[in-house]
């Protein structure tokens, strides 16, 4: 009798805020669901963003000006495009191998072809989800948005 091999219905990353050692970052969580509606993570090894710290609040104030904040996103939109940006960096092309592998090591054997055939999406966790909007808004305190007038309310 054959083996029936675990079926992929979405490839995907998790992006939550996170902080190291007092450096904001954000961390992603990368998944598969499966058919039988569960969600193996099966790496979280991923990072971006944070802003370099020093040990002299002048220093630290100069940093932090000098420097755009690495956590600022204008838009939801482009925290997902950097996202995509960091997980691509290193396998453009063979992602769906990169995690076959990665299922492989941590022992799920999952039907390949469902795995190449699935969608892939970014969700935000529930920190990030809650933090985004005032992080867009210093984004924009920063650089205002092209189309500003559209969103603000007359005087």
């Amino acid at each position: 009798m054959l083996d029936v091999l675990s079926r992929a219905t979405v490839l995907g990353a998790v992006c939550e805020l996170d902080d190291v050692r007092g450096r904001p970052r954000y961390r992603l969580s990368q998944f598969v669901d499966l058919e039988d509606g569960r969600r193996v993570v099966w790496s979280d090894d991923r990072s971006f963003g944070g802003m370099p710290t020093a040990e002299n609040p002048a220093l630290q104030r100069r940093l932090q000006d000098a420097l755009p904040n690495a956590l600022n996103f204008r838009s939801g939109r482009q925290l997902v495009r950097e996202a995509l940006l960091v997980l691509d960096e290193d396998h453009p092309y063979d992602y769906p191998d990169v995690v076959l592998a990665g299922l492989q090591r941590i022992g799920m054997d999952v039907d390949p072809i469902s795995v190449y055939a699935a969608p892939f999406r970014i969700e935000f966790g529930p920190v990030l989800q809650a933090q985004l909007p005032k992080v867009v808004e210093q984004s924009w305190r920063h650089s205002p948005p092209l189309g500003r007038h559209l969103w603000q309310k007359p005087d």
